[in-house]
């Protein structure tokens, strides 16, 4: 009889997978309440530059930020984005843009690096991790730091 391996599931958790530029992220599936397709946002007078304004969604209005803005990405495509992933950030639902979301993906905790470990920069603290997956090399997001608390504050008359 052929011996099967049991592979401990307890470590593992699933992602979404998505693009921007030309760089595989990920979220936590946990953080999405939705994914929707990209809508142009209304703009916000005073509010930080990757705060791309606010958009409508069944009646309620929803921040949007522009995750190559936050993480200080240098554009190098003129890729317009596909998709906003709308998600919970502690007590709030903000909406990030993103070029194409890809698809859902399994991770295994024990494969995750600390970003530190790889580069240094202020993104790298919006980063839960890195790890590969089918080949592919993720940058995982950690959605509860892309706001500081006076950016939150700012954004709570909305």
């Amino acid at each position: 009889m052929p011996k099967t391996e049991s592979k401990d599931k307890a470590g593992e958790f699933q992602v979404v997978s998505f693009k921007v530029d030309d760089k595989q992220y990920a979220i936590d599936i946990t953080k999405i309440i939705e994914i929707i397709y990209y809508k142009k946002a209304t703009p916000l007078p005073q509010s930080p530059e990757f705060i791309e304004g606010v958009v409508d969604l069944r009646n309620r209005v929803i921040p949007v930020l522009d995750l190559k803005k936050r993480l200080q990405l240098l554009s190098k495509t003129d890729r317009r984005p596909n998709h906003i992933l709308i998600v919970r950030v502690h007590d709030k639902t903000i909406g990030i843009v993103v070029d194409e979301v890809q698809q859902v993906l399994s991770v295994d905790e024990g494969q995750i690096q600390a970003p530190q470990h790889i580069f240094k920069g202020t993104g790298s603290k919006h980063l839960r991790g890195v790890c590969k997956v089918n080949e592919q090399l993720l940058f995982i997001l950690s959605p509860d730091t892309l706001l500081s608390g006076d950016e939150q504050a700012r954004l709570e008359g909305i």
